[in-house]
């Protein structure tokens, strides 16, 4: 065993026994992800989780202030995620923190009066609170640009003189928050001559990608996706195309929320839209210790914009929207995010019309496209070629679009035209397997039995996944 000082904070879910017994396993999903917010955050400021007893969280720094710093950063990060989630259902922490002395136990753990204090402070702190002791008040006091309200001497349970506790002000942050929560551009845009505090209600107060279902290819930016479809015999003509069904995929475990949607076909994102991470947009450079930790905010905010969690990424884009730093190129992509999120959801008529809104901000060729799936899973084919062709007017040599405009024609049986540009698509993303899955289909439409086989025995070589192709080539054989 080793005795040592340290910043220990201790945090616990307000009300657990509640969600748990609403919601058994919607809340032990929840607070794992959770979990792994406060772990992301500690180990980026220094610190390390020693215990993680039920719904408890405790983590041990070398530094108070990065210590305080950290709860902040993990409290305005819970928030904007507890949006997404009607308020009878939001799991809040209460977080304690003091400095103390504690011992190191075989293993890790640690024990002593620091764990004690830190968790009976906890207990002062309001749901999504900060409590801290006096010693860790005189720590950080002078060094971080946060308020504290003295809440005088208290008696606590097992701690045999009374602690001093203080509260971290994150209120001010929240009202400013709700009285914020969708104003206008125009108003956001003025924020930057409002004090701090309402500056950064409004950076923390929203609450982001991947549609891994679509049609054809299209979707987050981070990468493609594989084409999936239900496999049916080919069609002998128009009146006799059987749809094929659209089933959510990704590069990442499937989302359990994720719905496959009826008569589509899977979708991927161009893949320049890789090198498209949005610039973290300069804040006002008169408040050093406040623009750091909402940076870091930003950036994770983005990562959940585009990440493989649908409602992280739902709650990371609108909060990206509704902050002022964000503008231009990043405020469209901040909403064609939202849209292939709310599409990858099944809330397609929300999901055309962020996409709408991006292309609004800026007209490019992926919104376009990301707008023309949405439109043809709402069996608006017409709306959906307008947009495709869009796409392919802004860039010649977007494969996806091409792919996507010759799967809707041959959906409505036009053979000849989604044969045109189903050689265009493998020309141009010769890679991807679904492009070959896609011409495969229309060959043996067309009754070119020979070129169809050699169509899916090459999607299958580049995505062995590819079950369409399989069963393709098994009816095709006579297999």
């Amino acid at each position: 065993m080793k005795r040592k000082i340290a910043a220990i904070l201790s945090a616990d879910v307000a009300g657990y026994s509640r969600l748990v017994a609403e919601d058994e396993e919607e809340t032990l999903r929840r607070l794992n992800a959770y979990q792994g917010v406060f772990q992301d955050h500690i180990s980026r400021a220094g610190g390390r989780i020693f215990n993680t007893a039920g719904d408890a969280v405790l983590a041990e720094f070398p530094s108070a202030v990065d210590a305080v710093r950290c709860a902040i950063d993990v409290q305005e990060s819970l928030r904007t995620r507890n949006l997404a989630y009607p308020q009878s259902r939001q799991m809040a922490f209460r977080m304690g923190l003091t400095i103390g002395d504690v011992v190191e136990q075989v293993g890790g753990d640690l024990l002593g009066d620091g764990v004690n204090v830190a968790a009976r402070l906890q207990t002062l702190a309001k749901p999504g609170g900060i409590c801290i002791s006096k010693a860790m008040y005189d720590a950080v006091a002078n060094k971080l640009s946060v308020r504290f309200v003295d809440l005088g001497a208290h008696e606590l349970k097992n701690i045999p003189t009374p602690v001093n506790a203080y509260s971290v002000q994150l209120e001010d942050v929240k009202s400013a928050d709700s009285a914020t929560a969708a104003p206008s551009r125009a108003t956001l845009a003025r924020s930057y001559a409002l004090p701090l505090s309402i500056v950064a209600a409004m950076l923390i107060g929203g609450g982001v990608a991947a549609l891994t279902t679509g049609f054809l290819s299209g979707g987050k930016s981070d990468g493609p996706t594989q084409v999936v479809k239900t496999d049916t015999a080919a069609p002998e003509s128009a009146t006799e195309l059987t749809p094929a069904a659209v089933a959510e995929t990704s590069a990442s475990p499937p989302d359990a929320n994720a719905t496959p949607v009826p008569d589509a076909r899977e979708v991927t994102t161009v893949e320049e839209a890789k090198s498209e991470e949005p610039k973290v947009a300069a804040l006002p450079p008169d408040r050093s210790g406040d623009v750091a930790g909402m940076e870091r905010l930003r950036v994770t905010r983005w990562r959940d914009c585009k990440g493989d969690d649908t409602e992280l990424a739902l709650t990371g884009c609108w909060a990206l929207i509704h902050d002022a730093g964000t503008s231009g190129a990043d405020l469209a992509t901040a909403h064609r995010q939202l849209g292939y999120a709310q599409r990858k959801k099944g809330e397609i008529d929300a999901s055309i019309e962020s996409f709408s809104k991006s292309i609004e901000i800026d007209d490019t060729p992926q919104a376009h496209n990301d707008r023309g799936i949405a439109y043809l899973i709402k069996g608006r084919s017409g709306d959906a070629i307008v947009d495709f062709d869009r796409a392919i007017n802004l860039d010649g040599s977007n494969g996806e679009a091409y792919n996507n405009r010759a799967w809707t024609n041959y959906k409505a049986g036009k053979f000849r035209d989604a044969l045109t540009d189903a050689n265009r698509a493998v020309q141009l993303v010769a890679d991807k397997g679904f492009a070959w899955d896609t011409r495969g289909h229309i060959q043996e439409a067309l009754g070119n039995r020979s070129g169809a086989i050699q169509d899916f025995e090459k999607a299958i070589v580049l995505d062995p996944t590819l079950e369409t192709s399989t069963k393709a080539l098994k009816r095709l054989r006579g297999g």
